[in-house]
């Protein structure tokens, strides 16, 4: 029979969209790499992963994604939007891992963002540092960082930071030497003197900015994992 790699490469070839941009192998080690977490994870992954029983997670967290101007899939996380104490205090740990696999999920089955790839916008709310780190357990950061910039199976286009503060402008230049040329230029931290709305209307449309996203004027209402799993 078709051994594991071959059988991974033919699935990739029927189940995805590939771009010129994109060769077979850089999805081949993506997939392997997202299967291979999955796997880790089971356990914590075993219940059925229904809108019903993610509904609360997902209103917490909040999270909003839509299509931008060039067909990419624009996932934007809102620090101001996120229900922190709830996530913080009242929410299982599991269940925030376990709606981060389902959006992932989504992402990944998403059509458009197989062809165009994926855009993160990320609105820090101006936090501090302590805040920040503490958001969260290390160990769910750590693997939530691992699957949604790490391993998952679409291409990465870029990841815009609005709303930094000073301290994460630092910490991005202490780590820019251990950091890939690629990686380097996509995430990118807006300063205080850029004008966000010019940056993201250039980047993926104004037509796409959710309503209240990082004081701008969106005017988006409502995202496609609403629309479409959490009515």
């Amino acid at each position: 029979g078709l051994t594991r790699k071959k059988r991974i490469h033919s699935m990739c070839r029927r189940r995805f969209a590939v771009s010129k941009l994109t060769s077979i192998g850089w999805i081949n080690t993506k997939h392997e790499a997202y299967v291979d977490w999955m796997d880790q994870h089971k356990t914590e992954l075993a219940e059925p992963m229904t809108p019903e029983a993610l509904k609360p997670a997902a209103d917490a967290w909040n999270f909003f994604m839509t299509h931008g101007k060039d067909g990419d899939l624009v996932w934007w996380f809102d620090l101001a939007a996120i229900d922190r104490a709830i996530v913080k205090q009242e929410l299982p740990l599991t269940d925030s891992l376990r709606y981060f696999v389902f959006t992932s999920h989504a992402v990944v089955l998403d059509k458009k963002a197989q062809k165009a790839g994926m855009v993160m916008m990320e609105g820090l709310d101006r936090v501090g540092m302590i805040e920040m780190f503490t958001f969260m357990p290390p160990d769910l950061s750590a693997k939530l960082d691992r699957l949604t910039i790490g391993i998952l199976p679409v291409r990465m286009n870029a990841c815009y930071i609005l709303g930094a503060g000073r301290w994460l402008h630092v910490l991005l230049n202490l780590m820019k030497p251990f950091m890939s040329k690629k990686m380097r230029q996509r995430i990118i931290p807006l300063k205080k003197k850029d004008d966000p709305k010019t940056i993201v209307d250039n980047a993926v449309g104004e037509a796409c900015i959710p309503k209240g996203f990082a004081g701008m004027e969106g005017t988006v209402e409502e995202d496609l994992l609403k629309q479409k799993y959490f009515k």
